[in-house]
């Protein structure tokens, strides 16, 4: 399982380099349901806010869209995802 991990992590930051959107941000949203606790995939929604997302003006506006909806997303499908795999 560690593996598989490592292996979407990297596959994931890739795609998210060089894939177009509508590829990259679907696998990120899979990525966080089907494996548990992928905490990576809120850190990847934030190199997406990097790379891609609009320019700083001033202190106050340092909010991050993707790794806020990632980590909600995160947060939601955790306990969701226990009470309807009760087997793996």
């Amino acid at each position: 399982m560690k593996n598989l991990r490592v292996i979407s992590s990297i596959v994931l930051i890739l795609s998210v380099i060089f894939l177009p959107s509508y590829i990259y941000l679907p696998a990120l949203a899979l990525a966080i349901i089907v494996l548990p606790f992928f905490w990576e995939g809120v850190l990847i929604a934030f190199l997406i806010d990097a790379l891609y997302g609009p320019g700083v003006s001033s202190l106050a506006s340092i909010f991050s869209t993707f790794g806020f909806y990632s980590a909600v997303l995160l947060a939601v499908v955790v306990p969701v995802r226990r009470r309807l795999r009760t087997y793996a």
